[in-house]
């Protein structure tokens, strides 16, 4: 690790960068305009919309305030950012900046940039200019593969939101995907192609909700809602409800599902109610959709296996209507799962349907 300056020191001629290591030097779309120390306060957070509004996840803000105790880094990059309506709007760094503010930091070095026309792309907005240049400086970053399929599809759907595009060719999103550095990314053709046709889904999808934001999606903010929540709670009972609260992710929920299934039935024993709140801790607003939906799949699928394993053998000694009168679906328990609202355009939790 480089030598760290405190940050009542800090000036640029302390650092040991300069414009020849600017990460942006090949963005043909900006151009560093100069150097300076601000103070943070200064400098704001733009909407990320491939990672939400969220500013940085508890455990990096954990990690960033623990490194930059010591100071600023003088190896590494000042915060990029460009001034729109007056308001510097940074671009990268949102860790980082997060992380100065959280240390109480008066200065830290800050890069500016400003627009450069080009022919080719001067149809769009400086918003989307910095849209496009959040993923690329992720692309880039040390950690390349912390860029996935979803960033790009998400950036690139709300960019053509952004500039009110309903139908853009394909030749179009490829020249939206290849100024994000996705050739860097990605080494197959075939798995641009993919990325444009899921673009071109979503574009035409008018229940898509790839150009909206998330919010909420830190565990510590779920905590603390919770915590403030006079209708929903974690792990808590009382004379006729059980209250839970259980997290939603496409990878896992076979297992959640079977969680919410068990306590349920937990539920039915002691004739009470149950009432769950699901939330998902991912910050893509497509991906969220994604746990919600095979959330719900999962409930259906396992319930109907686990309940048909059990009651079938019966219509060997019973008639086969009468046996499916027996049979309980999942509206028949006294159960209320509510989905938290965690996307754009959600103000309160809704009440999941089966």
């Amino acid at each position: 690790m480089a030598l760290k300056i405190a940050f009542t020191q800090l000036t640029i001629d302390k650092l040991l960068v300069t414009t020849e290591d600017d990460p942006h030097r090949n963005f043909p779309l900006l151009r560093l305009k100069k150097l300076d120390v601000v103070p943070p306060s200064t400098l704001v957070n733009t909407t990320n919309h491939a990672r939400g509004t969220k500013d940085t996840g508890s455990e990096k803000v954990e990690a960033i305030i623990c490194s930059m105790r010591g100071g600023w880094d003088r190896t590494s990059w000042p915060i990029p950012y460009m001034v729109i309506s007056d308001i510097n709007q940074i671009f990268d760094r949102r860790h980082t900046l997060n992380g100065t503010k959280k240390v109480k930091a008066k200065r830290v070095p800050a890069a500016e940039y400003e627009r450069v026309s080009h022919p080719d792309y001067d149809w769009l907005s400086d918003l989307s200019v910095l849209e496009i240049a959040a993923i690329r400086s992720n692309v880039f970053s040390p950690v390349p593969a912390d860029t996935k399929d979803h960033h790009f599809i998400h950036s690139t759907v709300n960019i053509f939101h952004i500039e009110k595009i309903k139908d853009p060719t394909r030749d179009q999103i490829r020249q939206i995907l290849s100024l994000m550095g996705i050739a860097d990314r990605y080494r197959h053709k075939s798995t641009i192609e993919r990325i444009v046709t899921s673009i071109l889904k979503e574009l035409s999808d008018d229940s898509s909700v790839a150009s909206k934001v998330s919010h909420t999606t830190d565990k510590k903010e779920i905590e603390t809602w919770l915590n403030d929540s006079t209708e929903f709670y974690d792990n808590y009972e009382t004379e006729d409800t059980i209250y839970i609260s259980k997290t939603m992710d496409k990878g896992f929920n076979n297992r959640y599902a079977s969680d919410v299934l068990r306590k349920m039935c937990e539920a039915r024993v002691k004739q009470k109610k149950l009432k769950v709140l699901a939330y998902s801790l991912h910050t893509s607003s497509t991906v969220i959709k994604n746990d919600r939906d095979t959330f719900k799949e999962q409930m259906i699928y396992l319930w109907n296996l686990f309940r048909d394993v059990n009651v079938n053998p019966f219509t060997q000694i019973l008639n086969e209507d009468m046996v499916n009168t027996c049979k309980l679906n999942l509206e028949d328990f006294d159960m209320e799962i509510w989905i938290k609202d965690q996307i754009e355009g959600e103000t309160k939790p809704y009440l999941l349907s089966f």
